[in-house]
């Protein structure tokens, strides 16, 4: 099972990465097929037909991208020489980003005059309350 937990759904989606790695143990190599199709918030792009040899390991990215806010669940199953699956639980939480100014009154903040080629900086405290 792999639970990305909440996560900030934002204007421009950005994956969240977790890797899946897979051993092979046996004494014979194994090929790794699924018919996992990519969804919107959903992908697993494992390369159809990955043979795996004796004693070595495949990393494998999941990426999750929520897009709404909401609870998330898929299954993707793979097939182990075609005789074996195992299916994956993949659950996470769109969530939404909530950062408020610390002080309203910096909502627009001067920064003075600057000097062609020159460069000023503000800090503006924001609180976090997702």
């Amino acid at each position: 099972m792999f639970d990305f937990g909440n996560c900030f759904v934002t204007a421009q989606p950005t994956p969240i990465k977790k890797m899946l790695e897979i051993t092979n143990q046996d004494i014979a190599a194994i090929s790794l097929e699924t018919n996992f199709q990519k969804k919107p918030t959903l992908d697993f792009p494992l390369i159809p037909g990955q043979v795996l040899m004796p004693e070595s390991k495949l990393e494998v990215p999941i990426l999750f991208t929520p897009r709404e806010i909401k609870k998330y669940s898929e299954v993707i199953t793979l097939d182990f020489n075609g005789l074996f699956t195992i299916d994956i639980n993949v659950t996470g939480s769109g969530i939404p980003l909530n950062l408020d100014l610390r002080d309203p009154s910096q909502a627009f903040t001067d920064l003075s005059v600057v000097s062609v080629g020159g460069d000023t900086s503000r800090s503006v405290p924001i609180i976090n309350r997702s």
